[in-house]
């Protein structure tokens, strides 16, 4: 059966306090500080992770400042464009519409021009021809009779009129 002395249970306690305490400093101590090197090796990490995290986020923060910035430039620039291409437009339109007003001027001066002299040509042209009737029908028609025919004509006209 089994005995239970009191030297065999100090003798027991006494192993067992010497095995805990060679355990804890040649088995534990080393576990411990591999363990320690292992949870600082992962909070590392942890922060390397967590400061790439801070940066991505301050750079994403920056381009979509930057993104913002560019479609505001790139809409002042299309308005602005859009400014001077109406402003150029109008002044085309204005200048065209001024050289058509001063075409049209010139060539109305041309037709007026063009008429004056026509009517000048016609006039004298009738004026010639007139002469050149009359000078016919007074060289055929000459003499005494023909000059009393005429005045009786002439007087006969002119007293019709009164």
């Amino acid at each position: 059966m089994l005995k239970l002395d009191l030297v065999t249970i100090i003798g027991t306690v006494v192993n067992l306090l010497i095995l805990y305490f060679l355990m804890k400093k040649f088995l534990f101590g080393r576990v411990d500080k591999i363990l320690e090197q292992r949870q600082k090796a992962v909070d590392e990490q942890f922060k390397k992770a967590s400061d790439a995290a801070a940066a991505a986020a301050a750079q994403q923060e920056k381009l979509t400042q930057l993104e913002a910035q560019t479609r505001q430039k790139q809409a002042d620039i299309l308005k602005e464009t859009a400014q001077k291409a109406d402003a150029e437009y109008k002044s085309i339109v204005d200048a065209a519409g001024e050289k058509a007003k001063a075409m049209q001027s010139a060539a109305e001066d041309e037709i007026q021009k063009k008429h004056d002299d026509m009517m000048k040509r016609a006039e004298k042209e009738v004026a010639q021809m007139a002469v050149e009737a009359a000078d016919r029908i007074t060289a055929k028609q000459t003499g005494p009779d023909v000059d009393s025919r005429l005045y009786d004509e002439f007087i006969r006209e002119t007293g019709e009129k009164d």
